[in-house]
């Protein structure tokens, strides 16, 4: 049997699209997290569309009770019973996300992409993002991305009243839904081979991203190294599915010691 406390998990979450129009699933997360183990688990990465739109920080303040600023709280307060570090980066639906989210929940913000670094020791390169900037083929979005993450852009955007920005954000949900009809495509396949061997690496490369809600594993030989491309799962309020990915690494092995798997919550 593997001793336990050999074994270090890092959890990965992406697309969960919570509001106030999703109560089963954030009530799947507060309990995910309430039933965390915390001698396994010290490190949870949320990869982007954590919220269904953030029309700013300033939005944690414009309500009593509201939404956002109680999910805040809870996750503050379970990092502090659990010492557990919450990491966060950003997506298409969240880009707003700043400094204040930060201070109110406790989770850091990582720049989109991230490398972990921890694990060199044993040849193994963790990347992560949200996954969105390989949509390459969805030439529209593309543009709106580059838009978006403009700091002058934002800027102008944050200025606006708040019901505006609701609007806005409404507005930007409907015609994302009526673009995809339903329908999710994966990634440029070559824009992500091309950004892969530009890293010159000869480690095993883990990818981990969201964003198509195509959950799934991918294997393939690029450059010198062997890469492994974990799609995560989005959560679904109408069928109450939740999923999580976890990554085991084994300190007692040399080589290739880790496992990644998923949970259905």
């Amino acid at each position: 049997m593997e001793n336990i406390q050999n074994l270090q998990q890092i959890h990965f979450l992406s697309d969960l699209h919570l509001s106030e129009q999703t109560p089963n699933l954030t009530k799947l997360f507060k309990d995910y997290l309430q039933n965390l183990d915390n001698q396994q688990v010290k490190n949870i990465y949320i990869l982007g569309d954590f919220f269904d739109a953030w029309i700013g920080d300033d939005f944690l303040d414009y309500q009593n009770a509201n939404f956002y600023a109680e999910l805040c709280k809870f996750i503050k307060t379970i990092k502090s019973e659990k010492n557990i570090n919450f990491y966060f980066l950003r997506g298409n639906r969240d880009f707003l996300v700043s400094q204040k989210f930060s201070e109110y929940s406790g989770i850091k913000i990582l720049p989109d992409t991230y490398f972990l670094n921890d694990f060199v020791d044993l040849q193994l390169q963790i990347i992560m993002s949200h996954g969105d900037e390989f949509c390459t083929d969805d030439l529209p979005y593309m543009q709106f991305r580059n838009t978006c993450r403009n700091s002058q852009w934002q800027q102008q955007i944050l200025a606006l009243p708040i019901e505006k920005r609701l609007a806005m954000a409404q507005q930007i949900k409907l015609q994302s839904q009526a673009d995809k009809n339903g329908i999710y495509k994966d990634i440029n396949l070559a824009s992500f081979d091309d950004f892969i061997s530009k890293l010159n690496s000869t480690n095993n490369i883990v990818y981990i991203h969201g964003h198509t809600h195509i959950g799934g594993e991918h294997n393939s030989k690029i450059a010198n190294s062997n890469v492994k491309r974990w799609v995560l799962s989005d959560w679904r309020e109408s069928q109450n599915f939740a999923e999580i990915s976890i990554l085991t690494i084994d300190k007692n092995k040399q080589q290739n010691s880790y496992s990644l798997q998923r949970k259905q919550l």
